[in-house]
């Protein structure tokens, strides 16, 4: 895994952009954990979006998406329209 700018914390990555996040995360081992604390619901929109993206068309993978803090029409509309659409009907 890739070393980064981190904070006191042993394995904590701050102040790197959400799609650099969503690249490491992404191509981490099977099974691999990680909790993502972002600092503002766009933060996280930009995260998941990347994510999310890259996960179904890179790696042809099930992306289990269970957004707590919106209801159905801002992710759908973040996904078909945001930093990383996709044609969210199509999967």
């Amino acid at each position: 895994m890739e070393r980064l700018p981190s904070s006191n914390a042993k394995n904590v990555i701050e102040g790197i952009h959400a799609e650099e996040v969503a690249n490491i995360s992404s191509r981490a081992n099977y099974g691999i954990h990680y909790m993502v604390i972002y600092s503002d619901l766009t933060t996280l929109r930009e995260f998941y979006s990347y994510y999310i993206k890259k996960g179904i068309e890179e790696y042809n993978d099930i992306v289990l998406f269970a957004p707590f803090y919106e209801n159905n029409h801002p992710w759908k509309r973040n996904l078909s329209e945001g930093y990383m659409a996709i044609e969210v009907t199509k999967y």
